[in-house]
């Protein structure tokens, strides 16, 4: 299944993103939040132990120990690399030099995996952000260098990798049509600073932006699970749902303290004090995307199928 995204015209200053079939996501979600055991829902919470109340700021965390384990794959290695949470170069201009950029255990072949899944759905999602927001400064700059539109200083063979990989963002670029609207991606568009008919649609590979969130939360829950690696048959999901359509689902987060990664990232996260592992997420990139996911354990994994 493919994502689209659109942009106003040659600028990129403004986007859209589609995620068609979207209805199948938020039909699950309300499944599982709707389902969710009553002795357990009533708990959905933060828990409220000492690291837990460091969380409502930009406070840092201890690190985890990790063990040499990679945090993806689950594997022991005896040498490891850094994988930043969120790929450093989503990380606003914006972002104060005091913030905990956090880093979590890989291996080289996962982390060599997912950089080039990182920079192309950093591409596709940059174009599709407000670059007017101060979550976001910078973004929109960094992706058309990316692209190669104003890096004068390249060497030729860089050329032609942003020119391959502009030419491969702008084939797949479309008229924004009415009938996308329902399947808009939450928080990315339609924009309102510019009329839709201006707002133009580029595909963005499904598998590899779920791939990113789930990276993502992995990372997060080694953090704040004290070095927890999700191991099977644990399984992370990830949905998007626009919050008008989730009103107990948002309420349900909004009683959770947020951990702020500067302006371009926000995370809250929900557990269950009698359940370690059990855990839900809500994740916000440049106060434009969130996603939420779901961390079941092996007992609420068979209660859902």
């Amino acid at each position: 299944m493919d994502l689209t995204a659109g942009h106003t015209g040659l600028s990129f200053a403004l986007s859209d993103i589609i995620l068609q079939g979207m209805v199948k996501w938020i039909i699950q979600f309300f499944k599982f939040i709707r389902e969710l055991p009553s002795r357990l829902r009533a708990k959905w919470r933060l828990r409220r132990a000492r690291k837990a109340e460091r969380m409502a700021s930009n406070t840092k965390i201890k690190r985890p120990k990790s063990g040499h384990r990679c945090v993806h794959c689950g594997k022991t290695h005896e040498k490891l690399t850094k994988d930043h949470v969120f790929p450093d170069s989503w990380y606003p201009e914006s972002t104060p030099g005091t913030v905990q950029r956090w880093t979590v255990p890989a291996c080289l072949p996962c982390n060599g995996e997912l950089g080039p899944v990182e920079k192309e759905v950093f591409v596709r999602l940059g174009l599709c952000v407000n670059p007017r927001k101060v979550a976001a400064t910078g973004i929109s700059r960094r992706v058309i260098r990316s692209l190669g539109i104003g890096a004068e200083t390249l060497d030729e063979d860089e050329k032609r990798i942003r020119a391959a990989l502009k030419e491969e963002v702008l084939r797949g670029a479309k008229p924004f049509v009415e009938e996308a609207r329902p399947h808009i991606l939450p928080g990315i568009g339609p924009h309102p600073e510019a009329p839709a008919e201006r707002q133009i649609q580029i595909d963005i590979p499904a598998d590899k932006l779920y791939q990113v969130a789930r990276k993502i939360v992995r990372g997060c829950e080694y953090w704040f699970s004290n070095g927890r690696i999700v191991d099977p048959p644990c399984e992370i999901d990830i949905y998007f749902a626009h919050q008008a359509d989730i009103p107990d689902v948002v309420r349900i987060f909004s009683a959770f303290d947020a951990f702020h990664f500067g302006p371009g990232f926000r995370v809250r996260r929900g557990a269950v004090h009698d359940d370690p592992l059990s855990a839900i997420y809500e994740v916000v990139i440049w106060d434009s995307l969130t996603f939420y996911a779901t961390i079941l354990a092996p007992d609420l994994a068979v209660n859902q199928k």
